[in-house]
């Protein structure tokens, strides 16, 4: 039995991301609405700074690796097209991992269901592929954002814009 606490964090936040189209090589920058998740564990409840800091991080991480994968989806202002195999990548990339997880979950209920002197024969066939299915569509669900928000989460800047972004930058640098 584990003894300790879970933290996660959740993060939103606007980054700007370098963009270059894969079409007519336009170069500017995407303003990308991300976010990400992160966890940490603090075993015997000892760690609990350190746990949630590690919470925050990897939530922080994720946003950006997000928002980076995000830019390249973004609709070119010169060319106004879009790298479609980003997208389908993304796609691909969130169902395979979901089949995975499908699989490996409805495996493990076959086997719990149907292993011993008392297994549970078709009824724990039929629990075990409800299993698989739920766990394969809240899989994909989780990273469906990435496609299905796209519009409102990622726009390209034209030159005259990501110039005025670049000079906020800088005054709030200094």
């Amino acid at each position: 039995m584990y003894v300790g606490r879970r933290h996660t964090a959740t993060l939103e936040a606007t980054m700007l991301q370098p963009f270059t189209c894969v079409h007519c090589a336009f170069e500017s920058l995407a303003r990308v609405r991300t976010k990400g998740e992160g966890e940490g564990t603090s075993p015997f409840m000892l760690r609990e700074q350190g746990a949630k800091d590690a919470a925050s991080a990897e939530a922080e991480t994720q946003a950006r690796e997000n928002a980076a994968e995000l830019a390249k989806m973004g609709t070119c202002p010169a060319c106004e097209r879009r790298d479609e195999s980003v997208i389908s990548g993304t796609k691909t990339s969130a169902w395979l991992k979901a089949i995975a997880f499908a699989l490996l979950a409805g495996g493990l209920v076959w086997f719990v269901t149907s292993s011993g002197r008392h297994g549970m024969g078709d009824f724990g066939v039929i629990v075990s592929a409800a299993v698989a299915v739920g766990t394969l569509f809240l899989t994909v669900s989780k990273d469906s954002w990435k496609w299905s928000e796209l519009e409102a989460r990622v726009s390209v800047l034209n030159v005259q814009e990501a110039l005025a972004e670049l000079e906020r930058f800088k005054r709030e640098a200094s």
